[in-house]
């Protein structure tokens, strides 16, 4: 029964480590910017079918995941990922 509750204690313990460690990833990436570019649709190419979703997608998780600011957040797709879009 004391080994039952020693590692009750030891899973505790490391739960609690893992929340405060999340806590410091997300202050982290707090002054991150992030540049996403999803093209499905190609002029000379075969169209890709899930590359604008992975940029929607990829933009979430750096927002509700790893803190990121959302105006920190450039993201192009299709059409408008040109040159003066990124300008």
């Amino acid at each position: 029964m004391k080994y039952i509750s020693f590692y009750k204690h030891i899973v505790m313990i490391l739960f609690i480590g893992m929340l405060y460690t999340a806590q410091e990833e997300i202050n982290f990436y707090a002054d991150s910017w992030a540049l996403l570019i999803g093209i499905n649709e190609y002029q000379f190419e075969k169209p890709l079918n899930y590359a604008v979703a992975d940029a929607e997608e990829i933009q979430r998780l750096l927002v509700e995941k790893l803190g990121f600011p959302e105006q920190n957040i450039e993201i192009l797709l299709d059409d408008n990922a040109t040159l003066n879009g990124i300008k």
